[in-house]
C-alpha cells in the first residue's frame, strides 16, 4: 500500500518476535540501570547540570531568567514544576525520560522492522553519553525525546503534531530550526498547508517573549549572534570532523559502524523506489535530520566561518536514537544487499581503516586525547561488528550479540564522575561557611556549586545567596561576604558579573590584582578572611567579608 506523502511501501508480513512486553523489560531495566550507574558517577560532566536545576528554581521569582540559548527554554518549561520536587525527584524523573526514549526508538523502529526493532532500543540504551547523561539535568537527551517523536508522528501521519513538537524543539536546540526549515520545504511541497504554518508558531510566541524582555526586535536572530560570538571566545574551533573522529566515544562503536553500513546501504541503493523495497518504509525522515544536525555541528566547528558552537560531545544525545534506529535498518537490510558486498566490504574497510588512525585514543569527554598512546578498544569492537555480517546468525542470535557487543563497548567508554579538586574545595568552603555561623549572612558568589553543597549540607537553600553581577561590590550591608574564585568569577561569559564589577575589578586584572583592586578601591570596606586552594593548585577561591 503505497504512501504518497512519504514514497513508502508496506514492508512484507514479519513476526513480532520480540514484542511491546519485551520492549517495556528493556525499559524498565534501562530506568534501574541509568539510577543504578547514577549513584556510582556521583560527580558532574560539567557544573551547567546544577546550574539548570537552579535556573529552573530561578523561573518562578523571575520568568526571563529561563530565556536564551543556554537555558534551553523549552527543556526548562517542561522541568520548572517538577524542579520544587527538589534535585532527587529531577534525577528519578531524567531516569524514566531516558528510558522511555527507549521504548519510543523501538517503537519507531517497529514501522520498518519488526525483527531488528529492539536491537534499535538496545543500542540506543547502551549508548556511552546516554547513559552518562541520562540523569543528569541537560536538554540534549530531552531534546533527542522530542526529534524522535516528530519522527514517530510524521510516520503514523499525525503531520499537525508532529509539526507543533519539531516547533516547539526549536525552543530546546537552535539546530532544530534548520531541520524546521527543510521539513517545512516538504510540507509546502505537498500542500500540507496547516503543519508547515504551524512550524513557525513557537518560534513567534518564543520571540514575542524575547522582544518584550529585551526589546531586540529579532530577538532569536539576537540571541544566536550573541552565543555564537560567546561560544567562538569561550571554546575556539575543533575543526569540521571533530564530532566524526569522537562518534566513539559519545554513540558506542556498535551504533558507528552500524550507521555507517547504513549510509553505505543507502547511497548504493538510492534509486528511486530502492529504500522503500529495502527497509520496508523510505527512512529518509530519520536520516536526513541526523545529517542535517552533524552537519551543522561539524561547520560550527570549522575554522575560517562566523558560526560559532560549544564542542560538548554530549550535544549528539539530541539524534542519539535516530543513530540507533538507523543502525538497526542496516542490519535489517544487509541480507538483501549482501550478495553484491564489495563496495560495502571497501566502504567499511576504509572506516575502519581511518578510525585506526584518527579516533583510536582515549578522550576527556570533549576531545581526543591524540597525544597519549593508542587505545584500540572500541576499534576492535567496531571491526568485530562488521565481521559478524557475514557470519551466518539467526535474527535472534544476530540481535543478542550486537546487543553484547554495544554493552560492552558502552561499558569500556563510560567514565563515572568522581568530585573533581575544584567540587571538593567548594564543598569544604560551603562547610567552613556552615561551622563558623557565616552562612546566614548575604554572600555573592557567582559558583554554581556554592549554592548546591549549601542545600547538600544544610537540607534548605541558602536564604541570601546572590551572584556578583546582581548587586554592586561596594552596595553590599557590613557583614557580607564576597567569594571571588578563579573559574566563574574571572570568566567574561555566562555566568558573567556585571559590566561594571567587570570593568572595574577584573578587566586588566590577574585573580590577585582582583582581590587587592577589591580591597583598596572600597577604601578598606573588605578584608580577606580566609581562602581555599585545591590540591592540585589549580583552583582557588578568597572569602572577603565587608567589615565597614
Amino acid at each position: 500500500m503505497a504512501n504518497k506523502d512519504t514514497k513508502t511501501t508496506t514492508p512484507p508480513s514479519e513476526a513480532a518476535p520480540w514484542g511491546d512486553k519485551a520492549a517495556w523489560i528493556l525499559t524498565g531495566l534501562s530506568a534501574l540501570g541509568y539510577y543504578f550507574y547514577s549513584t556510582k558517577s556521583p560527580g558532574y560532566y560539567q557544573h551547567d547540570e546544577i546550574a539548570h536545576y537552579f535556573s529552573m528554581l530561578e523561573f518562578w521569582d523571575d520568568p526571563n531568567k529561563i530565556l536564551g540559548n543556554w537555558a534551553k527554554t523549552g527543556y526548562k518549561l517542561v522541568y520548572v514544576i517538577p524542579a520544587l520536587l527538589g534535585s532527587k525527584f529531577l534525577l528519578l524523573l531524567n531516569c524514566l525520560v531516558s528510558a522511555l526514549t527507549v521504548f519510543l526508538t523501538y517503537k519507531t523502529a517497529s514501522i520498518f522492522t519488526k525483527k531488528y526493532a529492539i536491537l534499535a532500543a538496545v543500542l540506543l540504551a547502551t549508548q556511552p553519553f546516554w547513559i552518562e547523561l541520562s540523569f543528569r539535568n541537560y536538554a540534549d537527551s530531552f531534546s533527542g525525546l522530542v526529534l524522535l517523536g516528530t519522527v514517530l508522528l510524521h510516520y503514523r501521519q499525525k503531520l499537525i503534531p508532529a509539526a507543533l513538537l519539531l516547533s516547539y524543539g526549536c525552543l530546546i536546540r537552535q539546530e532544530f530550526y534548520i531541520i524546521g526549515v527543510v521539513y517545512g520545504i516538504y510540507l509546502l511541497v505537498k500542500q500540507k498547508w496547516a503543519p508547515a504554518f504551524l512550524l513557525a508558531l513557537f518560534p513567534i510566541l518564543y520571540n514575542i517573549w524575547g522582544y518584550l524582555h529585551t526589546g531586540e526586535l529579532l530577538y532569536l536572530l539576537a540571541d544566536a549572534k550573541k552565543t555564537s560570538e560567546i561560544y567562538a571566545d569561550q571554546f575556539g574551533k575543533h575543526g569540521f570532523f571533530h564530532f566524526w573522529k569522537t562518534s566513539f566515544v559519545y554513540w558506542g562503536p556498535v551504533t558507528v559502524a552500524l550507521t555507517v553500513l547504513f549510509f553505505l546501504i543507502q547511497g548504493f541503493n538510492a534509486k528511486k523506489g530502492e529504500a522503500a523495497r529495502l527497509f520496508g518504509t523510505n527512512p529518509v525522515f530519520v536520516w536526513v535530520p541526523l545529517a542535517i544536525y552533524l552537519l551543522l555541528h561539524s561547520l560550527f566547528n570549522t575554522e575560517g566561518l562566523g558560526l560559532a558552537a560549544s564542542p560538548n560531545l554530549r550535544y549528539m544525545n539530541a539524534v542519539g536514537p535516530l543513530a540507533a534506529i538507523l543502525s538497526a535498518l542496516a542490519v535489517a537490510a544487509w541480507p538483501e544487499v549482501k550478495a553484491k558486498a564489495t563496495p560495502y566490504i571497501a566502504g567499511l574497510g576504509i572506516f575502519l581503516l581511518i578510525a585506526a588512525l584518527y579516533m583510536a585514543y582515549r578522550d576527556n569527554g570533549v576531545v581526543l586525547l591524540s597525544e597519549e598512546d593508542n587505545w584500540y578498544g572500541p576499534w576492535f569492537i567496531a571491526l568485530i561488528t562488521a565481521g559478524l555480517l557475514f557470519v551466518s546468525l539467526s535474527w535472534t542470535n544476530k540481535t543478542l550479540i550486537y546487543g553484547a557487543l554495544a554493552l560492552i563497548g558502552g561499558g569500556i567508554l563510560l567514565q563515572p564522575k568522581k568530585f573533581g579538586p575544584e567540587d571538593k574545595t567548594m564543598q569544604n568552603l560551603v562547610k567552613w561557611t556552615i561551622k563558623n555561623k557565616k552562612d546566614q549572612q548575604n554572600i555573592l558568589t557567582n559558583h554554581t556549586l556554592f549554592q548546591y553543597f549549601y542545600e547538600k549540607e544544610s537540607g534548605k537553600p541558602h536564604p541570601h545567596q546572590t551572584s556578583i553581577d546582581s548587586a554592586f561590590v561596594h552596595e553590599a550591608p557590613v557583614g557580607s561576604l564576597l567569594i571571588v574564585e578563579s573559574h566563574y568569577s574571572l570568566r567574561k561569559d555566562f555566568p558573567a558579573p556585571s559590566t561594571q564589577i567587570r570593568d572595574q575589578y577584573l578587566a586588566t586584572r590577574s585573580f590577585e590584582g582582583a582581590i587587592n583592586g577589591i580591597i583598596q578601591e572600597n577604601n578598606g570596606n573588605y578584608q580577606v578572611i580566609n581562602q581555599f586552594v585545591s590540591p592540585d593548585q589549580r583552583f582557588g577561591a578568597i572569602v572577603l567579608e565587608k567589615v565597614k
